[in-house]
């Protein structure tokens, strides 16, 4: 009975990080604010209940299914058009059935492993583009312009060495470096 009692009580949770888009983590608890409480004390920034609703497990994983090419890793999702308008839905009130088609899985959400390198390089940037917003840095129209559209295509290596150079990280992986010539002795 006390089973069947916790499983009615369970809630879908959307937790997200203060004051960012994403990513979102989408999951299934039967005390969202504790899970949150949780989360929190292992992650580097505030996060936030975004919006909770009834559900079960067999929701989440649906939810997850769903939303498969938005997956970031575990339960964590980009913070996709998608996703967005998800969450739009929900905070205006539709039930999940309404909010999203159930019924379109996009599959299984990918594992970090199955990953591309123009994907992790992407994701790379955007979080060192947004950890660049939150230390309050200038951002130049011309890399605001980039990040309006990189969610619904990939990015050009001109564009990714632009954003490279202008976030930079210890030791580049230069996925779309150009040849240069070879260096000799003294330059190396």
């Amino acid at each position: 009975m006390r089973d069947q009692v916790r499983a009615a009580t369970r809630s879908i949770y959307l937790i997200k990080p203060v004051g960012m888009d994403g990513p979102i983590k989408i999951g299934c608890s039967h005390l969202p604010p504790k899970r949150l409480s949780e989360l929190m004390h292992w992650s580097p920034v505030a996060l936030e209940i975004v919006a909770s609703f009834a559900g079960s497990t067999a929701l989440e994983a649906n939810l997850h299914s769903c939303l498969a090419r938005s997956h970031s890793h575990k339960e964590w999702f980009f913070a996709t058009n998608e996703v967005r308008q998800f969450i739009a839905n929900i905070l205006a009130g539709e039930p999940a059935e309404v909010a999203i088609d159930l019924g379109d899985k996009k599959g299984a959400p990918q594992r970090r492993s199955q990953w591309t390198p123009a994907r992790r390089v992407k994701v790379s940037l955007c979080r060192r583009y947004h950890a660049a917003l939150r230390r309050g840095e200038m951002i130049s129209d011309e890399v605001r312009a980039i990040k309006r559209t990189w969610d619904k295509r990939d990015l050009t290596c001109a564009e990714i060495n632009l954003l490279e150079h202008r976030f930079p990280l210890r030791g580049t992986n230069g996925v779309c470096r150009q040849a240069s010539a070879p260096q000799t002795g003294a330059e190396a």
